[in-house]
């Protein structure tokens, strides 16, 4: 019996060698990292942000295939005034969405960032 219960005591030490536990982290660790997946996310959003500006302008134009033929001075001048209120609406999007939302998370989260990795003694050194 005694040889029973020792050599369930040797299996459930064999059980736990052979399942390895992740390794703990604090809580500042599991912070940083959080931090760096939303830096990404923010990131992202900047680049999604940019590039459906920039689609947006390159539909909105008029090309000048769509003018009146023959191509007049009035018809010119009506096809720049259409350019550039299409430049100052993509402008003003962007402006309002990276200019004053997403970029100011971005400089947050990249301050936390760098903030904690100085607080932990770690420098740009030894990255």
């Amino acid at each position: 019996m005694e040889n029973e219960e020792s050599n369930e005591g040797r299996n459930d030490e064999r059980i736990k060698e052979r399942v390895k536990q992740p390794p703990q982290r604090s809580m500042k660790e599991m912070r940083i990292r959080a931090g760096l997946i939303l830096c990404y996310v923010a990131i992202g959003l900047v680049g999604i942000v940019a590039l459906m500006m920039i689609i947006y302008f390159f539909f909105a134009t008029y090309s000048l295939k769509s003018l009146a033929q023959p191509l007049t001075q009035e018809s010119l001048q009506i096809y720049k005034e259409a350019r550039a209120a299409v430049v100052d609406d993509v402008l003003r999007v962007g402006n309002l969405f990276l200019g004053s939302v997403l970029l100011p998370i971005l400089t947050l989260l990249l301050g936390y960032m760098f903030g904690s990795r100085e607080e932990k003694g770690e420098t740009n050194e030894e990255d």
